[in-house]
């Protein structure tokens, strides 16, 4: 159920995010990764994610990137089953909407 194929357009900003950030060392303040806004002011708001989307993407590829989503699908449905005093089915159904 959690086991995928990178298919956001997102994820790729994302991780050329992360690049440049392991790359420089500092945050980016100004878009340089797209063709209609490159220069103007930018907040990376989610340069975390996309610091550890390149160290995991770096290292194991594309393989890695869909282990760590499975690994957090099956985390948060666990958390979930762990909350909802041990109902599978609630677990599952929760898992499935993530």
């Amino acid at each position: 159920m959690f086991w995928q194929t990178i298919n956001s357009g997102d994820f790729w900003l994302h991780l050329n995010t992360g690049n440049y950030i392991l790359k420089t060392h500092t945050l980016p303040y100004t878009d340089n990764l797209s063709f209609t806004a490159n220069g103007l002011p930018w907040v990376a708001h989610s340069w975390g994610a996309g610091v550890i989307f390149a160290y995991i993407y770096g290292h194991f590829g594309e393989v890695g990137v869909s282990f760590l989503f499975l690994l957090l699908g099956l985390l948060t449905t666990y958390f979930i089953y762990l909350s909802s005093n041990k109902k599978l089915l609630l677990a599952l159904l929760g898992g499935a909407l993530i």
